[in-house]
C-alpha cells in the first residue's frame, strides 16, 4: 500500500487514474480511506462523502492484484 498527499485539485478519480491507469477504479481508494485509521488524525478522513478531500491529507492507495477468480467479471482484487 502506497500513501499520497493530496494536492490541490486532486481527487478520487485522479488518484485512480494516476496509480492504476482508470479513473473508474476510484471506489477502491474510497473504501480504503473512509475510516479513521486510513488516514492520519491530522488529515482527517473521506467517512461518508467522497469529494471531502483537501490538501494536505494523506490517502492510502492499495496495490491491486489482477485476478478474475477473486472477483468475477471486474478482474481487480485489493491486496
Amino acid at each position: 500500500m502506497k500513501t499520497h498527499t493530496l494536492s490541490q485539485d486532486e481527487d478520487l478519480f485522479f488518484l485512480a487514474e494516476y496509480y492504476y491507469g482508470d479513473a473508474a477504479l476510484w471506489d477502491i481508494i474510497y473504501y480504503a480511506n473512509r475510516d479513521l485509521s486510513a488516514c492520519t488524525a491530522q488529515a482527517g478522513t473521506i467517512g461518508d462523502d467522497p469529494e471531502n478531500l483537501y490538501p494536505g491529507m494523506k490517502i492510502q492507495i492499495p496495490d491491486l492484484e489482477i485476478n478474475e477468480k477473486i472477483l468475477p467479471g471486474s478482474k481487480v482484487a485489493i491486496r
